[in-house]
């Protein structure tokens, strides 16, 4: 899939992306996306312990990649865009993720929904949902957006941000957007 400012391949078993590349001059340039590529799902398991609402066990198991319950499909094709779906199962939860990319914008959409009927606590590990993004040349900081300021974070642990996070690579650099979820990670 390509528009005219970025090329983007997925994985057709499992709609992850294995290839971004900012397009200069009509040509694809260096790829984005590490060598895990990107908005794959992965879970995690947490032990029952005081406070894991609110604090995440950096010793938590996984990341366990998510199995799809049947190939990534393109479900709209158009001149204004195109998107790629892929359907997932963990344990009784549903999650559909569609990628898509648009004909005049640099920006890609994905959009989650997740029937989450797990649960966690007591005798049972907790069960953490990841969407990762894997950046190329070893990025060591993350900018967040927090209220009022922007914060640069070292790589290593999660951290909160507000509504945007933002890493410099090689040829370009990733800005995630977001409208959910507060907390952010970037490996280096």
């Amino acid at each position: 899939m390509r528009n005219r400012f970025l090329e983007m391949e997925f994985h057709p078993a499992n709609g992850r992306i294995t290839s971004l590349r900012l397009r200069r001059k009509g040509k694809p340039g260096r790829n984005l996306l590490g060598a895990g590529g990107a908005n794959w799902l992965g879970m995690y398991l947490e032990k029952p312990r005081a406070m894991s609402a609110w604090e995440l066990d950096s010793a938590a198991s996984g990341p366990e990649m998510l199995k799809p319950a049947g190939p990534a499909t393109v479900v709209q094709e158009g001149p204004e865009s195109i998107s790629v779906q892929c359907d997932y199962t963990w344990g009784r939860s549903f999650l559909r993720l569609q990628t898509t990319l648009h004909a005049d914008t640099p920006r890609i959409d994905c959009k989650l929904h997740v029937e989450w009927l797990e649960r966690g606590g007591g005798n049972q590990d907790g069960p953490m949902l990841r969407a990762h993004w894997s950046v190329a040349g070893n990025p060591r900081k993350l900018r967040c957006d927090v209220p009022f300021a922007v914060v640069d974070r070292k790589a290593g642990h999660e951290v909160p941000a507000q509504k945007w996070v933002d890493v410099a690579a090689p040829g370009g650099g990733l800005a995630i957007l977001n409208r959910g979820q507060y907390g952010h990670s970037l490996e280096g």
